[in-house]
């Protein structure tokens, strides 16, 4: 079942892959993400420079999707690398079950229209 919410670190952040602004913000977060990842050369950078950049990197994408605040409890300044990975990985997820579930949702109303047409 859908619910459109995902959980994350006590907070609650509303997202719905079937509407146009929420597709329109994740769609515009993951090509700016790519954009600065790709630009990013890592031999030029300490460890310490790379998880900072890899860190901000993650919180503009939330920033575009869920906005300034929410990217705050969600990947607090200082938190560090692996603490945004997770908070990344986590929201992808809930992305990936909410499509799961969109398409069990049509399949079965594709089927029970099927049996209609009987």
């Amino acid at each position: 079942m859908m619910d459109h919410i995902w959980h994350f670190g006590g907070g609650e952040y509303y997202f719905d892959i079937t509407e146009r602004d929420c597709i329109e913000k994740i769609t515009h977060a993951l090509e700016d993400l790519k954009s600065t990842s790709d630009s990013f050369d890592e031999s030029e950078n300490t460890a310490s420079d790379g998880a900072a950049r890899h860190c901000e990197i993650i919180g503009a994408f939330f920033e575009t999707v869920f906005g300034e605040s929410a990217t705050r409890a969600i990947c607090p300044v200082g938190s560090g690398a692996e603490a945004c990975s997770a908070a990344y990985v986590d929201f992808i997820l809930f992305v990936r079950d909410e499509v799961e579930s969109l398409a069990r949702i049509r399949s079965s109303l594709e089927e029970k229209l099927s049996e209609m047409d009987k």
